[in-house]
């Protein structure tokens, strides 16, 4: 999603709320040209994220040298018929000697899990590896060995220098991975699905170019190339609500091609105050009223990803 980096402290430090998103729970992928190899193809699902910093755990680096019951005994820990084998992943470069259990909600250690949203947690306590030893532990987990970690401000100072391709990256984790994971998990994963997502995260990308807006001019003392900064405030105001406006209307497009009328007309419906919203507010003054066109325009946009779904699942998309 966007460029990574190893863990390390930075000279240009962003503050979080310049980015106004908590990654908690995301997927980070890293970037095509990601130089340093352990980052590399990765993706990284975020654990924790707040003033003080933020780590994840690398999810698509397995270790099949590494055996989990090796390690076990290794450990010290006996291993019981009903056992349970775990895969073990390259979690990170940070502290690699150590154990994190990414598992399902369906574990609680009594000496300190983190809850990381509503379906995952991460236990890094001996005692989860020992009730995985005698099959009592969380019905779906995996055990990273090290973490990637940023000091305070050093992702989102990473985001921001990709400009489009790191804003795009964020609309598409709100937009593209979830909706695309889904159908792979739940239904078929189809090329349609995947363009449709696509287009629909240009207009994600609309909605996290508002966040630069917070931060025109710390962004122009860091020499960070935002979009306000390239192309100008009331330039970028345009660009942004004209992404968020024609690709949704697209997508009303693609829903008369396939014969879901009411749905496109409802998604028309939606997308009017949202228009409305960019007059009243962004376009007038961008830098005076980003938080409050987000606030009041943003609800719009996912209830109309939500018809738009229920349309491609009734028209069997």
């Amino acid at each position: 999603m966007m460029a990574l980096a190893p863990h390390r402290r930075v000279s240009h430090p962003v503050a979080m709320n310049d980015l106004d998103s908590n990654l908690v729970g995301r997927l980070l992928i890293a970037m095509p040209d990601m130089s340093d190899p352990r980052f590399a193809k990765t993706v990284i699902y975020m654990c924790a994220h707040s003033d003080e910093g933020c780590m994840g755990l690398i999810v698509n680096k397995p270790q099949p040298e590494v055996s989990f019951k090796i390690l076990l005994e290794q450990m010290d820990i006996p291993v019981s018929e009903n056992g349970q084998d775990v895969r073990v992943h390259f979690g990170g470069p940070v502290d690699h000697q150590r154990g994190f259990v990414l598992h399902s909600n369906d574990y609680e250690s009594p000496n300190g899990t983190l809850e990381v949203d509503d379906e995952f947690r991460m236990t890094a306590t001996l005692d989860v590896l020992e009730d995985i030893a005698k099959g009592e532990g969380p019905q779906t987990s995996m055990m990273a060995l090290g973490y990637a970690g940023w000091g305070p401000g050093q992702l989102e100072y990473e985001i921001k220098q990709n400009g489009w391709l790191g804003g795009y990256a964020l609309g598409a984790s709100y937009i593209a991975f979830l909706w695309c994971t889904g159908h792979a998990l739940f239904g078929e994963l189809n090329w349609k699905v995947v363009v449709i997502t696509v287009i629909y995260s240009i207009a994600g990308l609309g909605i996290a170019i508002v966040n630069d807006f917070k931060s025109v001019e710390g962004d122009k003392q860091f020499g960070l190339k935002s979009l306000p900064v390239v192309f100008g405030v009331e330039k970028a105001a345009w660009i942004c609500a004209g992404m968020i406006d024609i690709f949704q209307m697209l997508i009303a497009g693609y829903l008369v091609y396939i014969h879901q009328n009411l749905y496109a007309a409802i998604l028309v419906l939606l997308i009017i105050p949202q228009i409305t919203l960019q007059d009243m507010y962004f376009l007038r003054d961008p830098l005076e009223n980003d938080v409050k066109y987000q606030a009041s325009a943003q609800p719009f946009l996912v209830l109309g990803m939500l018809v738009a779904g229920i349309a491609l699942g009734h028209s069997g998309v």
